[in-house]
């Protein structure tokens, strides 16, 4: 699965790790992201 995510708050950070622990291997792109979202994807 291919997931882009808009933003760089907490909110797409909680995101990100819920499809990261929903998921085997998610394909994620965090734009413009930061520093928490950066270990995600």
């Amino acid at each position: 699965m291919r997931v882009l995510l808009i933003g760089n708050g907490g909110r797409e950070h909680a995101m990100c790790r819920a499809i990261m622990t929903a998921n085997p291997a998610p394909t994620l792109f965090i734009a413009p992201g930061n520093p928490g979202t950066a270990e995600c994807g």
